[in-house]
């Protein structure tokens, strides 16, 4: 009876000593498993930063890109007047986002200073008259930096 304990406790000691060496390798492995994805993770981190100057290129490449396609879905008669818009617009303003709808035109814009956008609206007074039969500023707003934003309707 007493050899039947001795056994049964140091067969109980060595399965003890197995169960903490088996939790103790996988302490182990997973601390090198964490490590390994931290650095995973850094490198990543890394890469997103070195990717975020070609990121903001990238969007605005695709607005100017859209804006593109949308001049080039134009039928003839609204490309006219958009190029003969081109022409009228003074330094400091610049066009964000163009609407066509049947025979309107509808154009957003920006300018730098209420002194550009007045300079445009004369300039359109002036000679845009001969490109369509209206124009009509459907709003105008300022931002907090100062720059106005407009929305201009053209009429063929």
């Amino acid at each position: 009876m007493r050899r039947l304990l001795q056994i049964v406790s140091t067969v109980a000691l060595i399965l003890y000593f197995v169960f903490l060496s088996l939790l103790l390798s996988y302490f182990l492995f997973l601390t090198r498993e964490e490590n390994s994805l931290n650095k995973k993770i850094e490198i990543n981190e890394e890469k997103i930063k070195s990717l975020k100057p070609v990121e903001s290129k990238y969007v605005l490449l695709k607005s100017k890109l859209k804006e593109l396609v949308e001049i080039l879905k134009l039928e003839e008669k609204p490309k006219e007047t958009l190029l003969n818009l081109e022409s009228l617009i003074v330094e400091g303003i610049s066009m964000e986002g163009i609407d066509y709808s049947g025979k309107e035109l509808k154009i957003r814009g920006q300018a730098e200073s209420v002194l550009i956008l007045d300079k445009f609206v004369k300039e359109l007074e002036k000679e845009g008259k001969s490109f369509f039969s209206q124009a009509e500023f459907e709003g105008v707003g300022r931002s907090e930096e100062g720059k106005y934003y407009f929305t201009l309707s053209l009429s063929r």
